[in-house]
């Protein structure tokens, strides 16, 4: 009996299996990859060690001779290993941006089939009244379970929620703002012919915070001398930022857009590096630093590839980075990752990485990592405004995810 292997070209990161910086003796592997560097990038030519693979295509490389990423068949995959035993060849991961994240909904089993009602919400400014666009909105029925009904709000301000016929209260309505409004709730809702209408307060920046306790305000000339490169979703256009250097690393895009499309590297680039004076806008710990930018999502994308990472951080150690900041994660081993962050610490890079943010679930990678220093949230209780949502759920976490993503927002409208 044999077995049918499939066609079907996916990504693979090929990762030698010694140290690729050991020019007199690299091994078997390594200098299988650095031949194929001598190749050009979307070439179909093979070296003569490959030359059962001839379909197999290079896609991007880390560096010159070194980490490649290829599309290839299983057959290929399969052919490979034989002829180069030592080399490593691992699925393309994905990392997520680790800022805290919106409920999880779960839907009613079945809704399309069943009577709906539906459940208007307007969302607007607690002090000018005008509606709030692009805004989240979760109702619950059963909030311990999740179970309820999401959606975003419209050019004005209104949400329609559906639920089941038979629903008539719902156990609370929560709405997040992407940016500069404090997160808002409503219990014990009424589901019926009235539209209700939510409030939610814009942040005072001269509001003493959980960072302005801690001391998390740097003086004007903390950060000088220091490098940060920050390898998230990109950066916005804002007042409070200087970006010293900007790079895209993500093939097919241009290598000057580091437009941030999602808002998570913006509000990391802030609580980094913001400049505005205190209690007039965001002021980072490090004002003073050399902020280096490094977009690895792609345009709109919400999760990036381990290989991207990889490169971004060979980027910045290359532009002679001191700190690598890395607020993004996930659940498995990505050892293409893994290689670089070992070559930064070689060279006296420090890397930084966000734990994860999942209250008390495992830490995430690359964070989980050794050569890595690992960071969590903090916060102080009563630092939210009694009326908002964050303080009726206890999270702990910094207002920059709501305040620093200004520039995202003013450009989506």
């Amino acid at each position: 009996m044999t077995t049918a292997v499939s066609k079907r070209r996916s990504a693979y990161v090929l990762l030698p299996s010694t140290n690729m910086w050991n020019v007199d003796n690299p091994g078997a592997s390594p200098a299988f990859v650095r031949q194929m560097g001598t190749y050009r990038q979307g070439s179909r030519a093979r070296p003569s060690e490959g030359a059962l693979l001839a379909g197999m295509q290079i896609v991007d490389r880390v560096a010159p001779g070194d980490t490649v990423l290829v599309n290839m068949t299983d057959d290929e995959r399969l052919a490979l290993l034989l002829e180069q035993p030592g080399l490593r060849i691992l699925p393309v991961g994905e990392l997520a941006p680790l800022w805290l994240r919106h409920p999880i909904v779960i839907p009613f089993i079945g809704l399309q089939a069943r009577a709906r009602v539906a459940f208007t919400v307007d969302v607007v400014d607690a002090e000018s009244g005008a509606p709030l666009p692009n805004v989240d909105v979760v109702g619950y029925v059963n909030r311990a379970e999740r179970v309820g009904a999401s959606s975003r709000t419209n050019a004005r301000g209104r949400a329609r929620l559906m639920f089941p016929q038979d629903v008539t209260v719902l156990e609370s309505v929560e709405v997040y703002p992407a940016s500069g409004y404090w997160q808002a709730y409503v219990s014990k809702a009424a589901v019926g012919a009235e539209t209700l209408r939510v409030a939610c307060r814009p942040i005072d920046f001269a509001t003493g915070d959980a960072r302005r306790h801690f001391g998390f305000e740097g003086a004007d000339g903390d950060g000088e001398g220091v490098r940060v490169a920050v390898i998230d979703t990109g950066v916005a256009k804002h007042p409070d930022l200087k970006v010293a250097r900007g790079v895209n690393v993500v093939q097919g895009e241009k290598a000057s857009d580091v437009a941030d499309q999602v808002g998570h590297g913006t509000h990391v680039a802030g609580i980094i590096a913001g400049r505005a004076a205190p209690g007039k806008g965001m002021r980072g710990v490090a004002p003073a630093a050399a902020l280096n930018v490094y977009r690895v999502f792609g345009r709109s994308q919400e999760t990036a590839t381990s290989f991207n990472i990889a490169k971004g951080i060979r980027q910045a150690v290359d532009d002679g980075c001191d700190v690598i900041n890395l607020s993004l994660g996930g659940a498995g081993d990505v050892p293409d990752v893994l290689r670089e962050i070992q070559r930064a610490r070689a060279l006296g890079v420090v890397c930084v990485a966000a734990t994860g943010n999942d209250y008390r679930a495992a830490v995430s990678y690359p964070a989980r990592y050794s050569q890595v220093m690992a960071v969590t949230a903090m916060g102080r209780r009563g630092t939210f405004p009694r009326s908002v949502a964050n303080a009726r759920s206890g999270q702990a976490i910094w207002r920059g995810s709501q305040e620093f993503c200004g520039g995202v927002q003013q450009r989506r409208e």
